[in-house]
């Protein structure tokens, strides 16, 4: 069976917002896992796998959007499809996209870049988890698990 993509959101508007690290399926080939911190994948691969797997979305007879960077990690590519029809078939289409244009290039990609958060979005998230009583240090790279508040 085949699972939504993690991660993935559907708005009132049947549309499915994706993050193209979020996209991958939860079921992923053996040549897929193969270890890629082996391998240095440019940015520009990465934008074309992200180019190839819109358009493989959109000839399976899916509307989507142009890809934009997040600004959250400043890597992501983005976008959002219009989902419509039987669950079972969008899913199958969009997985088979996945594994045929980003899954294998993806997770070298991402362990091989810094993700870096657009300074105005890292200053108004840092003002609102100040406004939580958490502690922002400014200095934060990547997310550890752990939390610290101020009581």
């Amino acid at each position: 069976a085949t699972s939504w993509p993690t991660g993935a959101t559907t708005s009132p508007k049947n549309t499915t917002v994706f993050t193209t690290r979020a996209a991958r399926m939860s079921t992923t080939s053996p040549r897929d896992q193969a270890s890629p911190s082996k391998r240095t994948t440019p940015k520009t691969e990465y934008s074309t796998a992200v180019d190839h797997y819109r358009a493989c979305v959109t000839s399976a007879g899916y509307q989507v959007t142009p890809a934009v960077l997040s600004p959250v990690d400043g890597l992501t590519m983005q976008f959002e499809a219009k989902l419509s029809g039987d669950p079972t078939v969008y899913n199958q289409a969009v997985d088979d996209c996945n594994h045929r244009h980003l899954s294998h290039i993806e997770p070298a990609y991402f362990e091989r870049h810094t993700q870096v958060m657009n300074t105005r979005l890292r200053s108004a998230t840092a003002a609102c988890l100040a406004g939580k009583h958490a502690v922002v240090t400014g200095k934060e790279k990547k997310h550890t698990g752990t939390h610290r508040h101020r009581r």
